[in-house]
């Protein structure tokens, strides 16, 4: 008997997709005024440190942890997600064009798509593939709620990079992996 491959309903997956961004953008004011209520400098500090930087050195750390061999081609594919993950949201950044929720000073002052949660997410769906799902996944969302909570982003915002980065994770796994 011949075994089927699992496949993604795209029609489900863009609904889905779209619910969950819908939701979002309905709750995007109410979380953003909550955010100064829940405040602490000493937990902004924290998370601006080890969110940033612990993406950079994760990401590093992958990139030689799977540097051997028979590893290439998948790191390759994790940092084809990166590239082209961040050139779409960088794009799309730039068309958009959607203040951030405050006005504190940023490299990139557009806010929608999070960069951040999109690297994370694209950086977690290919962990994933490589079994290490928690690793990625885990520290994915909880880039995804800093960048909420340093007022950085809208709750829609972060989904969206979610989504996006999930999405071209995927499109790159399918197209080029073994």
């Amino acid at each position: 008997m011949k075994k089927q491959k699992n496949r993604v309903n795209p029609g489900l997956v863009t609904l889905l997709v779209a619910a969950l961004l819908a939701a979002a953008v309905f709750f995007d004011q109410a979380v953003a005024d909550t955010m100064p209520l829940l405040y602490s400098a000493a937990l902004a500090q924290l998370l601006l440190v080890v969110f940033d930087l612990a993406l950079i050195v994760v990401l590093l750390a992958l990139f030689s942890a799977f540097s051997y061999a028979q590893h290439r081609r998948h790191i390759a594919l994790l940092w084809a997600s990166i590239i082209f993950t961040t050139l779409l949201v960088l794009l799309l950044k730039l068309l958009i064009q959607r203040s951030r929720p405050a006005d504190a000073a940023f490299l990139i002052p557009y806010a929608f798509p999070s960069l951040h949660a999109a690297i994370a997410f694209a950086a977690a769906f290919i962990l994933a593939k490589l079994r290490f799902p928690a690793l990625g996944f885990e520290l994915a969302v909880l880039v995804a709620l800093s960048r909420v909570y340093l007022s950085a982003h809208y709750l829609s915002d972060v989904v969206a990079g979610a989504a996006l980065g999930l999405a071209i994770s995927w499109l790159v796994w399918r197209k080029w992996a073994d």
